[in-house]
């Protein structure tokens, strides 16, 4: 199983990071990369989830 991470970097410096109701502990957004999609695709699809938009500027993939 492979998993895909985000750091989302705005300007100031500012992280995006998110809180599970389940657990005491901040992370960054991250989820199991399906069937057929790229990691870049997957990283892209949980910061839609978590957010409900995309950065307006895109983002870069990087390993």
């Amino acid at each position: 199983m492979t998993s895909a991470c985000v750091a989302l970097v705005a300007p100031g410096n500012h992280v995006l990071m998110v809180k599970a109701s389940y657990k005491n502990e901040w992370t960054f957004p991250s989820g199991v990369v399906d069937m057929g999609e790229s990691p870049a695709q997957a990283a892209q699809r949980e910061l839609f989830r978590m957010m409900k938009s995309l950065p307006p500027n895109g983002f870069r993939f990087l390993r």
